[in-house]
């Protein structure tokens, strides 16, 4: 089976499956639920289609199932007021509304639910109180009863259901499609749609990869602070921030492969030869005082590289700088009330630069 958004060629064939399924709440001892009021109203039907909220479920083609389904941070009023209980879980959550099947295919309303619980993690349902079958439903698949509820469209209770998984699930995206708008030896730039945790597929988004660096906060033998100047075009001015570069690879790319996992423990050897080499050929200093503080995504937002942050202290010169043909950099040495200051005023321009050396503190 397979569950798609509904759309209004299958309006007919769902006014079908809600007509078998008043017919089989009324057969198993639930004449109330959806019978006295006809329900659900074709308005009704024709509003979650135009909202996008209406879904078909699918066996070899053949529309068999339907349902709404809605996420969100309070997405259903009538489960504000809760009595005879209470709900276990706080935030957002999904909710299905007029589940029903058309008999032909076992385990359909089993199918529905776990698709819903899948994209979101943290459910609320409610049944009437002679939905028997519906009850042992939810209970079957970890639907937790919570309490009593009331809907506007009739006064009979309500039992309130739900469930929720502890973790992330219920707010991860699922990428679905990936277009590389640069990919070459510098970076992958890439355009991609996602669907969201309630079903929504929503693009574009952007991201891209580079190779992971570091930043290092570097003490001389003195106490005073080891900086650099240089221009950055994203702002296009000159900054003082502390040494850093990038992690060269041992296969020569500049970034890893979008599929690879590196967990940034597993690489942190390397990276601390990279930090020994990038304070030496920015500043012409070396340490024999390195303490690894952090590795932490460099723009977690749209980019999937680490940035590794080290201490070195009492740090001696020697050598001269050693530069690449593209680094134009000062060296310049603050105290630790002349970074605070630079900083307050906004003069310490790289953010990673701040934490490092606010982790650095902390020491």
């Amino acid at each position: 089976m397979n569950i798609r958004q509904a759309e209004e060629n299958d309006f007919t064939r769902m006014m079908e499956i809600y007509e078998y399924a008043r017919k089989f709440m009324a057969d198993h001892g639930n004449p109330n639920q959806w019978g006295p009021t006809n329900w659900p109203p074709e308005d009704l039907i024709h509003e979650d289609i135009r909202l996008g909220r209406s879904y078909i479920c699918e066996d070899d083609s053949r529309v068999v199932g339907t349902f709404c389904f809605v996420y969100g941070e309070n997405i259903e009023p009538t489960y504000t007021v809760i009595e005879e209980g209470e709900w276990k879980y706080e935030g957002p959550y999904g909710v299905i509304h007029r589940i029903a099947g058309d008999g032909s295919v076992n385990g359909i309303g089993e199918f529905c639910l776990d698709w819903a619980f899948d994209r979101c993690g943290h459910m609320r349902i409610d049944t009437h109180g002679d939905n028997i079958v519906m009850q042992k439903l939810l209970e079957k698949n970890g639907y937790e009863k919570c309490g009593i509820i009331y809907v506007e469209e009739d006064d009979y209770p309500r039992f309130a259901y739900e469930k929720y998984e502890n973790g992330e699930k219920s707010l991860a995206w699922e990428e679905i499609k990936t277009e590389h708008i640069i990919q070459n030896e510098w970076i992958d730039f890439r355009e991609s749609t996602y669907r969201f945790p309630d079903g929504r597929e929503i693009g574009p988004f952007y991201s891209y990869s580079r190779r992971d660096y570091v930043v290092i906060v570097a003490s001389d033998e003195e106490g005073k602070y080891l900086c650099v100047k240089q221009f950055r075009q994203g702002i296009k001015e000159v900054t003082t921030e502390f040494p850093a570069g990038g992690i060269e690879r041992k296969d020569g790319k500049e970034y890893a492969a979008k599929d690879e996992v590196n967990a940034p423990e597993d690489v942190a050897e390397d990276a601390l030869e990279t930090a020994k080499r990038e304070l030496r050929e920015e500043t012409g200093y070396e340490s024999d005082e390195w303490e690894y503080l952090l590795a932490v995504p460099s723009n977690a937002t749209i980019a999937d590289n680490y940035a590794y942050i080290f201490t070195a202290k009492n740090c001696r010169k020697a050598s001269r700088q050693d530069l690449d043909d593209t680094e134009f950099v000062d060296v310049i040495k603050h105290t630790e009330d002349e970074i605070e200051e630079m900083i307050s005023k906004g003069e310490f321009q790289q953010a990673m630069h701040i934490m490092a050396w606010l982790l650095a503190k902390r020491r």
